[in-house]
C-alpha cells in the first residue's frame, strides 16, 4: 500500500502496518466380622478396600490422583525450563533481526514443544490474553526493519501489543526514544485458538509530531501457545510472534 503526501515517515509507517499477528466418611457397615483364616481376612480386606476406593473415588485421591497430579506438575516443569530457554535464545537475536541465531533447529524444536503444550483451550477468548505483552521475537520484515534501523534518529526501544478480551480490542506499538512512537488500534472477533482482525486507526509521533495514518489492513492470528506469562502465535501470513507478559 502506498501512502503519499508526507514522505518517508508514512513509508516507513505502512510498512509497519504488517505488525500485528495480525497479531481454567465411608459409612459404616455395622457388620460383625466372621472367622476366616488371617491370611483370608487380609485378601477380602484388600479387595473390600479396592472395590470402595473404585466406588466412592478414592483412588483419584490417594492413587491416580497423586500421579496425575505429579505428571501435570512435571510437564508444567518442563514447559517452563523450555520457555527459559527460548527466551535465552531469544535474546541473542535482536528480537529477531538475527534471524534464530546461532542454533536455529534448537530454535525450532522448542517452538514445535511447546506448542504441543499449549496449556490453553480457545486460547484466543481467554482472559489469559489480557494486559501488555512485549515481542520477544519475530520474523515479521517491516517490524524488524524499525527494530533495526529506528525511526529517523531514534533507535526503537521495544514492541508490545495490548490487550482487552471483553472490549474485543487490541493495540500494537512500537516505542522509540525521544518518547516517538507507531501505534496502530485494531478491533478483533475471537474465535477458538484464532482471532480474526481489522486495523481501525493508526498513527506515527515523531517527537512532537503527530501524523494520523490510514489504518489499511486485516487478517487472522492463531494463538499457538498460551499460559499466564508466555505466548506464540502465527498469523495468516505464516508469520511467528513470541511475547512475554509485562
Amino acid at each position: 500500500n502506498t501512502m503519499g503526501g508526507i514522505g518517508a515517515v508514512l513509508l516507513l509507517a505502512v510498512a509497519s502496518l504488517g505488525l500485528v499477528d495480525a497479531f481454567l466418611a465411608f459409612p459404616a457397615a455395622g457388620l460383625r466380622p466372621a472367622r476366616v483364616p488371617v491370611q483370608r481376612a487380609q485378601r477380602v480386606a484388600h479387595c473390600g478396600l479396592r472395590a470402595a476406593t473404585s466406588q466412592f473415588g478414592l483412588g483419584k485421591l490417594f492413587g491416580r490422583g497423586g500421579e496425575e497430579k505429579g505428571a501435570e506438575k512435571k510437564a508444567t516443569g518442563k514447559a517452563e525450563a523450555l520457555k527459559a530457554e527460548l527466551i535465552a535464545l531469544c535474546d541473542e537475536t535482536n528480537f529477531g533481526v538475527y534471524g534464530k541465531g546461532e542454533t536455529p533447529n534448537r530454535f525450532d524444536e522448542i517452538v514445535n514443544k511447546l506448542r504441543d503444550m499449549n496449556p490453553t483451550a480457545n486460547g484466543a477468548e481467554s482472559a489469559r490474553m489480557n494486559g501488555r505483552w512485549k515481542m520477544l521475537w519475530t520474523d515479521e520484515q517491516e517490524v524488524l526493519f524499525l527494530v533495526e534501523k529506528g525511526l529517523f534518529w531514534d533507535p526503537c526501544l521495544a514492541v508490545y501489543q495490548d490487550f482487552d478480551v471483553a472490549e474485543e480490542k487490541f493495540g500494537n506499538i512500537i516505542e522509540f526514544d525521544n518518547e516517538s512512537k507507531f501505534t496502530v488500534q485494531s478491533s478483533f472477533e475471537p474465535l477458538g485458538n484464532r482471532f480474526d482482525f481489522k486495523f481501525q486507526t493508526a498513527q506515527i509521533k515523531w517527537r512532537q509530531f503527530q501524523v494520523p495514518i490510514p489504518p489499511v489492513g486485516a487478517g487472522w492470528s492463531e494463538q499457538i501457545y498460551l499460559d499466564d506469562t508466555f505466548r506464540m502465535a502465527k498469523d495468516s501470513r505464516g508469520v511467528l510472534l513470541i511475547v512475554q507478559k509485562q
